[in-house]
């Protein structure tokens, strides 16, 4: 939303945002970035810790015991496929902003077992 929002123009330009076939995935995966101290030590990566949490941010204490439940919720969809198509959107470029690739991949490597989302603002 570049209306209510200003976006630093390093992570995403109001061109690609707006363009209908822009592939931009810049603020989804900066989102992304943001989660990965949360879900480092609940999903047991094999990874090295470098490869995925950035020097500038540190990885938060295991919070997941053997036997717990684990509820996961993002605001947005967990996977693209759960939107309509766009011929059928209102909103065409609804598809660019609710939801994405990098966020699926990160709910499927913490494998809760609910997962939450919010609102597509689909009328």
């Amino acid at each position: 939303d570049f209306s209510f929002c200003k976006w630093p123009s390093s992570l995403v330009s109001k061109q690609d945002f707006i363009d209908l076939y822009g592939q931009s995935t810049s603020l989804a995966e900066h989102f992304a970035r943001i989660n990965e101290p949360f879900l480092y030590p609940i999903c047991n990566d094999d990874r090295d810790i470098a490869e995925i949490i950035p020097s500038d941010m540190k990885p938060h204490s295991p919070i997941v015991k053997d036997n717990d439940t684990v509820i996961s919720f993002s605001h947005f969809l967990p996977r693209i496929e759960l939107l309509p198509e766009k011929r059928f959107l209102y909103e065409p470029l609804l598809a660019k902003v609710v939801g994405s690739n990098a966020l699926e991949r990160q709910v499927r490597r913490l494998q809760p077992h609910l997962h939450l989302f919010g609102h597509t603002h689909i009328p």
